[in-house]
């Protein structure tokens, strides 16, 4: 009997340290294959659960290569100016990204103006400057989409901020995924929030499945609901029956609310990381209008790659460039808010002691608890 207990508790040991071991990964330890599909995924703790404050920050070290001192130094000056400035000037600054007309001038949304049936709001301008011009089956049909080129901006991957597509525009919409050569789409809406349709159900959800738009066919070639606990994967077969087919990457986020933001955030950097898994990526991201969580996704992907870069982050000046390509881009201030946040949970994950930021994680879960989340 001795030997026996001794037997078992060596198991439950070797277990325990399996365990361990696997919580110590981070957003970082995700592979994937040439087609986007993740080979690896071992998560950390995202930010809990709701309601469970205590262990909202409690995100394991990276396991790897941890930063140089360039990075470091990058690093401690993002968690010093958010030190100083603290969530009430957070606050302060986005009332002056809000107050502040930020973009092309009055009469650069001709394109948009001209296209009103294909606008899922009329309130949410679409600028020339940066839209995106179809090229592929114009004529008949039209050059427009109410879809902004967010690029140039740091980050290696192309990104096209867009709307959900409507009933009338999942032509175009799979037009321009079809002439740009799109990898991947993100999408952060449910085709349906609080009985409210949000975005077209653009895509044949069953696997094996096949729907024509116009002159293309698109096919479910595989539905993955388990590659991550925050979001669905589904891949898409795009062809014109002419020349050879692309493939894309699809990642449902599952749980967003309009205008507000989800319980965790380093699901959101696992995404993207599985997004730009090529040299070449061009991601197309969308919500509902296009720029709320769509902006601040949008400003995620750019923070990150500077950070990765070793560049001064600084949000402030990240959402206002966006703003200047897509519209109203981060469309409150709990979303301009929650960009710090999930910046200082990746900076944890990476090392950072939690002691520097742990205030404003304190005034951070006080904050959300006191908002009203919209409906």
């Amino acid at each position: 009997m001795r030997g026996a207990r001794t037997v078992t508790k060596k198991k439950k040991a070797r277990s325990a340290t399996r365990r361990r071991r696997k919580a110590e990964s981070t957003v970082e330890d995700v592979t994937v294959d040439d087609a986007g599909q993740p080979t690896t995924v071992e998560e950390v703790e995202d930010d809990g659960k709701e309601g469970k404050e205590a262990k909202d920050t409690k995100t394991k070290k990276c396991r790897g290569a941890q930063p140089d001192e360039e990075t470091k130094a990058v690093m401690n000056a993002f968690v010093e100016r958010l030190g100083q400035v603290g969530l009430p000037g957070l606050q302060k600054e986005y009332a002056e990204l809000k107050a502040t007309r930020i973009g092309p001038p009055a009469g650069a949304a001709v394109a948009f103006e001209a296209n009103k049936a294909k606008n899922r709001y009329q309130d949410v301008p679409c600028f020339d400057k940066t839209r995106v011009a179809l090229r592929y089956n114009v004529p008949p049909d039209t050059d427009y989409i109410h879809a902004n080129w967010v690029q140039d901006m740091g980050s290696p991957m192309k990104m096209i901020a867009t709307q959900g597509p409507v009933n009338d525009t999942v032509n175009d919409f799979y037009r321009m995924v079809w002439q740009e050569k799109v990898t991947s789409i993100v999408m952060l809406c449910r085709v349906e929030e609080n009985g409210k349709i949000k975005c077209a159900q653009y895509w044949p959800s069953g696997e094996g499945e096949q729907r024509t738009f116009g002159t293309l066919t698109v096919k479910n070639i595989k539905n993955d609901p388990k590659m991550d606990r925050t979001f669905d994967y589904t891949q898409l077969e795009v062809s014109d029956g002419k020349e050879a087919s692309i493939v894309v990457n699809m990642y449902l986020w599952r749980d967003w609310p309009d205008k507000h933001v989800p319980s965790g955030g380093l699901g959101i950097l696992r995404m993207l990381r599985y997004a730009r898994h090529k040299k070449d990526s061009l991601c197309v991201v969308h919500c509902s209008a296009g720029i709320g969580r769509t902006g601040t996704v949008v400003a995620l992907e750019i923070a990150m790659s500077r950070l990765e870069a070793k560049q001064p982050v600084n949000i402030y000046d990240i959402v206002k460039e966006i703003r200047t390509r897509r519209a109203l881009a981060v469309q409150t201030e709990t979303q301009y808010v929650f960009l710090h946040r999930v910046i200082c949970e990746y900076l944890q994950a990476k090392g950072m002691s939690r002691t520097a930021m742990s205030k404003f994680f304190i005034d951070y879960n006080a904050y959300l608890k006191a908002i009203v989340v919209p409906q």
